[in-house]
């Protein structure tokens, strides 16, 4: 599946289901950010954050993330990185469509994430989905190196993985990355001590916690979040 193809075809089920797209994108957001103000001080809570949602994939998804940052601050400035222009411009069309939504504050940046063309110590909360297993163990160092540089001395990562932890959850996590290989899409497999390992290298203090909607807990999905040691509470 090429990536036009990928993106069509997800941008279109997204839509389709933008309801519940939304229900569980805002708890998954809300969950984040509370993990986060457990460790250090909000980010958020700066008269002027700096945000990245690094990589896209569909307008619904910048759509609920500024929704729920400029909810959290609406004085937040958000930089919605991807490598590819169609998710950009279909976010920048939704997004300067919607009236609750402050286009003004929202930027659209094509790159890679190895090489963000934002300074250094500029960027309060890093947040993306998924990404990581599209990464390969090479550059998942040199990306997780590149959020460490852009990210301010008191500021955050929000991320999700798949991390199965028992036999079960391995089982089902291979079985979902066969039906993804089927879509000529390739992954890469990570596990919770090579992670906590590549965040350690970049001076970065990393936790991975429980996955939860409600009171069900995932035992394939995990949350991921990191920050400089120098701002634990």
């Amino acid at each position: 599946m090429g990536c036009g193809l990928f993106y069509t075809v997800y941008e279109k089920w997204t839509k389709r289901f933008k309801y519940l797209y939304e229900l569980v994108y805002r708890a998954i957001y809300k969950r984040a950010i509370y993990l986060v103000r457990e460790r250090i001080n909000d980010p958020l809570s700066k008269e002027i954050p700096h945000v990245i949602l690094c990589g896209t994939a569909t307008s619904e998804t910048s759509k609920n993330f500024a929704r729920f940052i400029h909810g959290e601050n609406n004085k937040s400035i958000i930089n919605i990185l991807d490598l590819n222009s169609q998710p950009l411009e279909a976010s920048r069309i939704k997004l300067q469509a919607d009236e609750t939504i402050d286009s003004s504050k929202i930027m659209y940046i094509k790159c890679n994430a190895l090489k963000i063309p934002i300074a250094d110590n500029s960027i309060d909360l890093i947040d993306t989905d998924y990404l990581m297993e599209f990464i390969s163990p090479k550059n998942k160092q040199h990306l997780i190196k590149e959020w460490a540089r852009v990210l301010s001395e008191d500021g955050a990562i929000t991320t999700r993985m798949f991390l199965p932890d028992n036999i079960i959850s391995r089982s089902i996590n291979n079985m979902r990355r066969t039906i993804v290989k089927h879509g000529k899409i390739k992954t890469y497999e990570s596990t919770a001590e090579e992670m906590l390992g590549i965040f350690e290298e970049a001076g970065l203090k990393a936790n991975i916690i429980d996955f939860k909607f409600g009171r069900l807990k995932s035992h394939i999905l995990k949350h991921i979040i990191a920050y400089k040691k120098s701002s634990s509470i």
